[in-house]
């Protein structure tokens, strides 16, 4: 690992944005496609909520090293934030060519076909990754979320229970449980 690489590490493990973001930049302009000055710096974006910037980071370092999953991963996610969701599905779709079945991609495109009112391929995503990770309470919600825009409404239900089993004290998934039962006109106890 060369020198500005570890030391670009350790200044963002510390928190140091600015080192961080100098030295990635002194690597970019000694070398414009180093892959890891690119992801480095777009890191520093989004802790700093430049999403903008962010998205363009790891486009240039999934453009310099296409291979990478974490580039396609986390521009994907950047896209998705700029509710740019048909292009973030482009990204988790690259990379789930590239390794299929990745319970966080997955979850992720599921998210993005959600967004796109896709509720059906959403399903299907949610239910890969609980096929393999039953303790996700997270898609569970998701996956309730898909049922109720389908107007399964028993089966979103048994959904946000079994996120709330997993983690009771989760404001969301609860949050979502009753506004799914108001809507369904049952009392909120239950």
């Amino acid at each position: 690992m060369s020198d500005w690489l570890s030391q670009a590490r350790q200044a963002l493990q510390s928190g140091d944005l600015p080192k961080t973001e100098r030295l990635c930049r002194e690597a970019l302009a000694a070398n414009a496609r180093d892959f890891d000055g690119h992801y480095l710096l777009a890191i520093v974006h989004m802790q700093r909520g430049a999403l903008l910037d962010a998205e363009r980071s790891f486009g240039e370092a999934a453009k310099t090293n296409p291979r990478s999953l974490d580039a396609l991963y986390s521009r994907g996610a950047a896209l998705q934030s700029l509710n740019r969701d048909e292009e973030a599905l482009a990204c988790f779709d690259k990379a789930l060519l590239l390794r299929p079945g990745i319970p966080e991609i997955v979850n992720a495109r599921g998210n993005a076909l959600m967004a796109l009112n896709r509720c059906s391929d959403a399903l299907a995503c949610f239910d890969l990754v609980l096929r393999t990770n039953p303790s996700s309470p997270g898609v569970w919600n998701n996956r309730a979320n898909a049922l109720a825009a389908l107007g399964r409404n028993d089966e979103a239900l048994k959904g946000y229970d079994a996120a709330l089993a997993q983690e009771p004290g989760n404001a969301l998934y609860a949050a979502n449980r009753t506004k799914l039962r108001e809507a369904m006109g049952l009392p909120n106890g239950g």
